[in-house]
């Protein structure tokens, strides 16, 4: 159906010279088959996806080689005869859904757009229906057609990427990370419906991802890349990539050994949705302790109450109930502790670019909390500790000090991110998604990394991640959030052999096998397009018009 021969990519860098991204890559594409694209961070896998496209000039780059579709030669160095395939036969989802949308267009509105410019003969009527259909292919409610994107969830956006690309009624689709950030279940549920769409519109798919997981469920067979340039079947790389999956394990240990160093004891918290007197419980009744040395993972789907706990727990808003206390002391309002408190805590969020202040170089990025916390002991001794953080985290201080954020690996910044927060004698760390973002061989090194620190230097870990699998690798000890409600905790393998509770075994084999969680599904009767039932601030009038 799709052939593609000997495709060469290349960009310019800062100083002008030519860089090879993609090297003589081939490849073909069957009917109704779905092909994995997979490899490390920077190997080229998004520049495949947009020359495909015919818009790598677009991007500062240009390709070569050759296109056959349907018996059609086209040729990637003259990407404007790949414009009549653009989104009528090939479409592509990307990844970050909000920066698909313009925020000042409805949903309606951006479909109606783009079927106006791929479809110029189709009336406004028909344009209409078309994106309507397109919605509900993706089980979104027509509702959703007069909303803004940020009236959406995370899953519901990315669902309208999804329905945005489907408008044309493409013959393959282009999956570039389409699912990179979303918690396991709604990463399932998404995957779930491509997966009949691919079925029902007789579509190919093109994934590409760093997830190795969802290749081996997703794919009919898959192609890897390193360094812009197929790799054999029979690699040593292609096994040490897939060696590097985080497998669930069972370990336990002893968590009263101590006393802990952070308790929170039944916290509850509200929220008002903006605009209504409608009262959301993010948290109930939620209780949790860190104990030195000893790694917690929260888990949960989006919206569970993660990120309301992490911040409780920071002091950076109250609870409307409970109480929490520090080293055995109560927190409440006492400013001398709270200020104590934080300054023995590191967070580390998800994506470590935006944390990472661009014109700052690293030794000066790492050495910024002994600044704040006012334990610098001047330039000598602060350019030590600044250097042993940096060894700590696996990078050489000679190399990477006088560097900036830009000039590292994803990878790499994730690293910086951990050495800003040991290089101060730390008692609590809590990681916010620290390895969502980053590749499967790079996570697993993230991982063991947090792990053998907070081993050799006793302090406790909070690990907030809906990625069970990641957890179950790190973490002694577990606490599963659903509605804010803390449904299941303790060590991984008591929580697997309690079978009572449905929603972790939806997140254990959305974790572990995509096949068996959409059975699970199946079975289980779940009834369509239920997320979008929880929207408010839509003009539901109109659309029930």
């Amino acid at each position: 159906m799709l052939n593609v021969e000997s495709l060469s990519c290349f960009y310019a860098d800062s100083k002008g010279r030519e860089v090879q991204a993609v090297r003589n890559l081939s490849f073909c594409l069957e009917n109704d088959q779905a092909l994995g694209l997979i490899g490390e961070s920077g190997s080229g896998k998004s520049t495949v996806a947009w020359s495909l496209l015919g818009m790598l000039r677009e991007l500062g780059g240009h390709a070569h080689g050759r296109l056959i579709w349907n018996n059609a030669r086209y040729d990637f160095h003259r990407p404007e005869s790949l414009r009549p395939l653009r989104w009528r036969e090939l479409a592509l989802v990307p990844q970050a859904a909000m920066n698909s949308f313009n925020p000042v267009y409805t949903i309606g509105q951006s479909l109606i757009e783009l079927a106006g410019h791929f479809l110029p003969l189709m009336n406004a009527k028909d344009k209409a229906a078309r994106a309507i259909e397109a919605l509900s292919r993706v089980e979104l409610s027509p509702q959703l057609f007069f909303c803004y994107p940020h009236q959406l969830s995370g899953g519901m956006r990315q669902r309208a990427v999804l329905a945005k690309a489907l408008v044309c009624n493409p013959k393959i689709l282009i999956l570039d990370e389409a699912t990179t950030g979303l918690d396991v279940i709604t990463e399932g549920n998404i995957l779930k419906i491509i997966a009949q769409l691919k079925k029902e519109m007789a579509m190919s798919l093109i994934f590409i991802t760093h997830d190795l997981r969802l290749v081996k469920s997703f794919c009919d067979h898959y192609l890897v890349l390193k360094e812009g340039i197929p790799q054999p079947e029979d690699s040593p790389y292609i096994k040490k990539l897939f060696s590097s999956i985080p497998q669930i394990r069972s370990s336990s240990v002893n968590l009263c050994a101590g006393e802990p160093i952070l308790e929170a004891k039944y916290l509850s918290k509200t929220f008002k949705r903006p605009g209504t007197k409608e009262v959301v419980q993010a948290l109930d009744q939620v209780s949790i302790s860190l104990y030195p040395g000893i790694i917690t993972g929260l888990v949960g789907a989006s919206g569970s109450g993660k990120s309301t706990l992490a911040n409780l727990l920071f002091h950076l808003m109250r609870p409307d109930n409970g109480s929490i206390l520090f080293l055995g002391k109560p927190v409440n309002s006492n400013s001398r502790l709270i200020k104590q408190m934080r300054s023995q805590m590191g967070l580390i969020r998800q994506d470590p670019f935006d944390s990472l202040p661009p014109h700052k170089t690293i030794s000066s990025i790492v050495a910024e909390p002994l600044k704040i916390h006012k334990r610098s002991e001047g330039k000598q001794k602060d350019r030590l500790k600044v250097y042993q953080a940096l060894a700590d985290v696996g990078l050489e201080p000679e190399i990477y000090a006088a560097r900036f954020p830009h000039q590292l690996s994803g990878g790499q910044r994730q690293r910086i991110a951990i050495a800003r927060t040991l290089v101060t004698d730390l008692s609590i760390l809590v990681l916010d998604e620290p390895t969502s973002m980053l590749d499967a061989a790079i996570k697993q090194e993230i991982l063991q990394l947090i792990y053998r620190q907070a081993k050799e230097k006793k302090f406790a870990v909070l690990l907030i991640t809906h990625d069970l699998a990641a957890a179950s690798s790190v973490c002694d000890d577990i606490l599963v959030l659903r509605f804010g409600r803390c449904i299941a905790a303790g060590p991984f393998d008591l929580l697997t052999g309690n079978s009572a509770d449905q929603y972790f075994q939806q997140l254990y084999l959305a974790a572990t096998d995509l096949k068996k969680y959409w059975l699970y599904l199946d079975e289980a009767d779940h009834g369509k397009g239920g997320e979008w039932k929880t929207l408010s601030n839509c003009n539901h009038n109109q659309a029930m018009k």
